[in-house]
């Protein structure tokens, strides 16, 4: 189990590191995970507005001597979290991927454990919601077939009303396709899925399950 208590700080602590202690309990001793869109802007400003979860998984991945993929267009940004994640000393079992995020899901012969979407928002230039709620769809059908039996899905940017902004169409394909909502936490507007047959009751029954899955799931059973 990787002690989540000496993880970096980085912003989005309610639902990574639920997720991350999800993988830990039911996802074996081999998980590969990937992101799309990789962390963009490393003063300390944009730990809390948008979200450091590129370190978070680098770490967090690193602790278990496995793979992390993430995924960007842009490769400035992907420069720029390279360099931030040698200072931390994380960047050692992180692939970056210089690719469009669709195309590199359709290419791609590997299975994933967990997949973290938040590629080509809406306040990058020239996109608008549509353009990326569209996007973000045709990447969540390329991942599904990919996800292995035990498998986790984090949205970003998923409203209170996530029937609108950039994940309109995306939530409705998941769910449509099986996938059960595990949290949809408001503070982050982060929506987690899994494709675990009862987990919350399989959770319920865990005996080493600690302090850390006990909070969570008062806040899921709200």
């Amino acid at each position: 189990m990787v002690n989540l208590e000496e993880a970096p700080a980085h912003g989005r602590e309610e639902s990574v590191e639920l997720v991350a202690t999800l993988l830990d309990h039911f996802c074996g001793d081999s998980v590969l995970g990937i992101e799309t869109g990789v962390m963009r802007n490393t003063g300390e400003n944009y730990r809390i507005g948008d979200g450091w979860s590129t370190l978070f998984w680098a770490w967090y991945f690193k602790q278990r001597s496995e793979d992390f993929i993430s995924v960007d267009t842009n490769l400035k940004n992907i420069i720029g979290a390279r360099e931030f994640l040698k200072e931390k000393g994380v960047v050692d079992n992180i692939q970056f991927i210089c690719s469009d995020s669709v195309r590199y899901l359709n290419k791609t012969i590997n299975t994933f454990n967990l997949a973290y979407l938040d590629s080509l928002g809406p306040d990058e230039e020239g996109i608008d919601f549509d353009t990326a709620s569209l996007h973000q769809l045709n990447e969540v059908k390329e991942i599904i077939p990919k996800m292995r039996e035990a498998a986790f899905i984090i949205l970003d940017d998923v409203p209170e009303n996530f029937d609108t902004g950039k994940c309109k169409y995306s939530v409705k394909c998941l769910t449509d396709s099986g996938w059960q909502i595990v949290l949809h936490h408001k503070g982050t507007t982060q929506m987690v899925f899994t494709n675990i047959i009862d987990l919350l009751g399989r959770v319920s029954k865990l005996h080493d399950r600690g302090e850390f899955l006990d909070k969570y799931w008062e806040i899921i059973n709200k």
